[in-house]
């Protein structure tokens, strides 16, 4: 599970613990496309025989094997590609406050993949207690995925703001980033209900309604709102082979 994860993440972008040489993670869009022409039933014989040489001297020549490929591309089997498992996403710095904008952007891209979203419980200075990000409950591959596409496009809005209105300009920056969810309605809702109940059965998360302490609120059509997604619009291309795999698991974690 371990190795799982940090594949995955490295593919993704992660640094710490990167399980690909700079010249293997480079070429990982193109040998993904590889293997999934390989495994598309609807291609013919000869084409799947084909990419499949050409994908084995890549690995050859990449020094990479086709296991840890597949790994990367967020496949698991058996038992393992069930588990209940959960991820917690916490603001650097203690807040108290509930952020709409960040709470929003977690559910748009978690709950397309049976993913549960909850506030984390925190404390701040001089006794406050509130809130604190979010916690991510569902399959492994999916809750995973999610934590990190999550991050990802959160950490880029955070960092393209310099308006005051940050709340604001994140939340439009995350919108204009995000994809169609394409997963069906009603396997979605069912593998939420399950990840739901992993929350409060597996993770003892029964109490843990945030309600009471109101969200701080954004706006959707001033100049800054404008600004975060004309930002967000141009950083899109950066995600897209990120957000292809997160809507591939739209499909993938609601089946096995």
């Amino acid at each position: 599970m371990n190795n799982f994860a940090l594949t995955l993440l490295s593919t993704l972008g992660a640094k710490k613990h990167s399980m690909f040489t700079a010249e293997q993670a480079s070429e990982l869009s193109r040998l993904r496309k590889m293997l999934e022409r390989i495994d598309d039933q609807n291609n013919f014989e000869g084409e799947r025989a084909n990419a499949a040489r050409l994908l084995q001297q890549c690995l050859q020549r990449l020094d990479l094997d086709e296991a840890r490929l597949r790994a990367s591309c967020g496949c698991m089997s058996g038992e393992d590609s069930n588990k209940p498992t959960l991820a917690k996403l916490e603001f650097t710095k203690r807040l108290t406050s509930r952020r709409a904008w960040f709470e929003e952007h977690a559910m748009r891209i978690a709950h397309p993949m049976g993913v549960a979203v909850l506030a984390n419980k925190a404390s701040g200075h001089f006794g406050r207690t509130g809130h604190n990000g979010v916690a991510l409950c569902g399959k492994p591959a999916a809750c995973i995925l999610a934590a990190a596409a999550i991050a990802k496009i959160a950490e880029a809005a955070l960092q393209s703001c310099s308006k005051s209105d940050q709340d604001t300009f994140c939340a439009n920056f995350c919108r204009s980033c995000r994809l169609v969810d394409m997963s069906d309605p009603d396997a979605q809702q069912k593998q939420l209900e399950v990840s739901q109940q992993w929350l409060h059965n597996d993770f003892c998360a029964k109490d843990a309604s945030a309600d009471w302490n109101t969200p701080k609120r954004f706006r959707e059509s001033t100049p800054t709102a404008r600004e975060g997604t004309l930002s967000g619009e141009k950083k899109r291309r950066v995600f897209e082979p990120m957000n292809e795999l997160v809507q591939k698991q739209h499909v993938r974690c609601l089946m096995y």
